[in-house]
């Protein structure tokens, strides 16, 4: 038992005498030389703004990549359907309303997602085209207050058929 005991002790004593005979080993061994959270932490923050823009993108915050006007506009972004520079964001445009103007034949504004009139599409309503936009007449207002829009539209587009089958027959 004491045989171990000495072994031991002189174990111990080899080793401190090995690091107190070579200084960089010692240094080495009584020093961290690991990586922090804080080095992690930086070396994320690097990784992740070299990877935003590296791709198009603007750092952001709290490790996201932002897209920029650049980036929005170009069509690089992979979001789905259309996106619209605003003010100083990129943002996801209604795809649904988008579809929704083309195919009842109006223009359809992607800088503002708006639709817009068109003389032909007021034409189809039975409506007047007035300063860029549809405009319901006062007299169709009353005639649609007391018959209805169904009938009043109705009448207005026989009236018009009419109208220019007799036009183009006495011209």
């Amino acid at each position: 038992m004491q045989t171990g005991i000495v072994i031991v002790t002189l174990a111990i004593l080899a080793i401190v005498v090995y690091v107190a005979a070579t200084p960089a080993k010692r240094e080495y061994m009584t020093v961290q030389r690991l990586a922090t959270d804080a080095d992690f932490e930086k070396a994320f923050e690097f990784a992740l703004e070299r990877v935003c823009v590296d791709k198009g993108f603007t750092p952001g915050p709290a490790g996201t990549c932002m897209l920029n006007e650049a980036t929005c506009k170009n069509g690089k972004h992979g979001l789905p359907g259309y996106v619209r520079w605003t003010g100083d964001k990129c943002i996801m445009g209604n795809e649904p309303y988008r579809k929704f103007c083309r195919e009842k034949g109006l223009r359809f504004n992607e800088s503002t997602g708006k639709c817009q009139t068109t003389q032909a599409y007021c034409s189809n309503k039975q409506v007047s085209w007035r300063n860029g936009d549809c405009h319901v007449p006062g007299e169709q207002k009353a005639a649609e207050f007391i018959f209805g829009k169904t009938i009043t539209r109705s009448v207005t587009r026989a009236a018009d058929t009419v109208g220019d089958f007799f036009k183009g027959l006495f011209s």
